[in-house]
């Protein structure tokens, strides 16, 4: 269980400003101490149960590598990451274009809900995507193109 910093800081701090004595400021110091490597400790175990995720997105693989089966290629440190994680066969796409595609799987829409879905948004209702995500930029050719 984790505890805000400002709650546990609190309570520690109560009992050392009860103090009067040279001696309780000593053992007061080594139960702040004592405290902080406990917190240290919990930071830690906290952070030990998050997974490690490394998403890895290729354009036009198909099943050219190694590790579904292809005989010509050699690719052993994605064979490794393959064996050691997880290996996915049956993959669908939402758009038969790379950023479509990739938009979709970065923000959890369809393309055509932002409307990307001809590699550029072309709404002008005043949609905007959530803040934190983080929308597919206008390519200079289409800047300097005129609209018809």
């Amino acid at each position: 269980m984790t505890i805000p910093v400002t709650v546990w800081l609190a309570s520690v701090m109560k009992p050392i400003l009860k103090i009067h004595r040279l001696d309780n400021l000593a053992k007061s110091v080594r139960f702040v101490g004592l405290a902080l490597l406990g917190l240290g400790a919990l930071n830690q175990a906290d952070a030990a149960k998050k997974p490690n995720i490394l998403w890895i997105v290729g354009e036009n693989f198909s099943l050219d590598l190694a590790c579904y089966g292809q005989k010509n290629v050699s690719t052993p440190n994605l064979d490794r990451l393959a064996r050691e994680g997880t290996r996915y066969t049956k993959v669908y796409s939402t758009s038969p274009v790379c950023a479509p595609s990739r938009s979709a799987l970065m923000t959890g829409w369809y393309a055509t809900t932002t409307d990307m879905h001809h590699m550029r948004s072309h709404r002008s209702d005043g949609f905007r995507v959530p803040a934190g995500v983080r929308p597919i930029r206008i390519s200079a050719g289409r800047r300097l193109s005129t609209r018809t």
